[in-house]
C-alpha cells in the first residue's frame, strides 16, 4: 500500500511538472510581467529594437507599462496601449539611464474597460437629453395682450456631430454643432382670458441651431476620464407659445432668442469595437445675459471613431 502511494505521488509530481512546462511555453511573454515606471521626462518607444525604426509612441514621466520578461540587447521590450490597441514597443536603455527607471511587480488587477483617447482625432455623432429651467417673465403678443409667465422647466432632446482634435498630450478641443428642440411648461396669467390673473397652463416650444467648443483635459494621458468646460451659441430658428386652450401661436422674430451657454463638463471613453467608442459626458451651466435666468443640464451620448 505504501509503495502504491509513493508511486502515485511520483506520477502526480511528473504530471504537474509537464503541465507547468507546457503552460510556460504557451504563456505570453507579458503574462504576469513586471511593470516599467518612467522616471525621465519622456522616452521614445520604437516599433523595433533599432533607433532607425519608426517611433510609435511617447511615454512620459510617471507612466507605467508592462515589461517583457524576454531580454533584448540595449532595449527594454514593453507593451503599450495606443487608442485602445495593444502594441509591442522598444525603449533604448540609454534613454532610461539619464534619470533612471524602476521596475516593480505588476499587480494582477482586473482590466479596465476604459481606454485612453488623448492625442487622437475623433469624429462622431452626438445625441442626448437636456433639462432646462427658465425664470419668470412678462410676454406681450401681437394683440398687445400681456402675460405674466411663471418659471418654465422641462426635458428636451438634441442631436448633431462633433470632432475632437488634440493640441497637446493631455488637452483636446471638441468642436460640435447640434439641432436642439426645447419644450418647457409652466403657468401664466393672461390678460385676455375670461378670468384675468388666473393661472393657465403654458407651453413654450423652440428649436435651436447650436455651435460650440469643449476643452477636455485628461489627468492621465493613457486614461479615459476627462474634465473641462465649454461654450456654445444657441440660435433659435422657430418657436411657439400656447396658453391653456388657446391656439398655439408662433413666436415673432423679435422673440426668437440667441443665447450663449457656458458650462462645466466631465466624461469618459468606453471602447465598443475596433476604433469605435461610446463617449458619454455630463454638462451643467447657465445662459449668459439671458432674461430671464436660464439654467441647463445636459446628458450627452457620443459615438466616435478614433484615428
Amino acid at each position: 500500500m505504501a509503495h502504491g502511494s509513493v508511486g502515485l505521488n511520483h506520477l502526480t509530481r511528473v504530471l504537474l511538472t509537464i503541465v507547468f512546462l507546457f503552460g510556460a511555453l504557451l504563456w505570453p511573454s507579458f503574462g504576469h510581467a513586471d511593470s516599467l515606471e518612467i522616471n525621465v521626462e519622456q522616452v521614445k518607444v520604437y516599433g523595433a529594437p533599432d533607433e532607425e525604426s519608426d517611433v510609435i509612441f511617447t511615454l512620459f514621466k510617471g507612466d507605467s507599462v508592462p515589461l517583457s520578461k524576454k531580454s533584448v540587447p540595449n532595449y527594454k521590450k514593453v507593451l503599450i496601449q495606443d487608442g485602445g490597441q495593444k502594441r509591442v514597443g522598444y525603449i533604448k536603455n540609454s534613454e532610461l539611464t539619464r534619470g533612471g527607471a524602476k521596475t516593480k511587480p505588476q499587480k494582477n488587477q482586473p482590466k479596465s474597460k476604459l481606454k485612453g483617447l488623448a492625442g487622437h482625432v475623433v469624429l462622431g455623432l452626438t445625441g442626448g437629453g437636456n433639462y432646462q429651467y427658465q425664470g419668470a417673465r412678462t410676454y406681450t403678443d401681437t394683440a398687445s395682450a400681456t402675460a405674466s409667465i411663471s418659471a418654465l422647466s422641462g426635458f428636451s432632446t438634441l442631436f448633431g456631430a462633433f470632432v475632437d482634435y488634440p493640441f497637446s498630450e493631455r488637452f483636446s478641443v471638441s468642436g460640435y454643432f447640434q439641432y436642439k428642440k426645447v419644450s418647457v411648461t409652466g403657468t401664466a396669467s393672461y390678460s385676455l382670458t375670461t378670468i384675468p390673473n388666473v393661472a393657465t397652463d403654458t407651453f413654450l416650444k423652440e428649436t435651436f441651431l447650436v455651435f460650440g467648443a469643449l476643452l477636455k483635459f485628461y489627468p492621465n494621458r493613457n486614461g479615459s476620464w476627462w474634465f473641462g468646460g465649454g461654450a456654445q451659441v444657441d440660435k433659435a430658428t422657430a418657436g411657439t407659445l400656447k396658453f391653456g386652450g388657446f391656439p398655439e401661436g408662433p413666436l415673432e422674430n423679435k422673440d426668437l432668442p440667441t443665447f450663449t451657454y457656458v458650462y462645466a463638463a466631465i466624461g469618459a471613453n468606453f471602447p465598443l469595437f475596433g476604433k469605435f467608442y461610446f463617449m458619454p459626458d455630463l454638462r451643467f451651466g447657465v445662459l449668459l445675459v439671458s432674461n430671464p435666468l436660464i439654467i441647463e443640464a445636459d446628458i450627452i451620448g457620443n459615438i466616435g471613431y478614433s484615428f
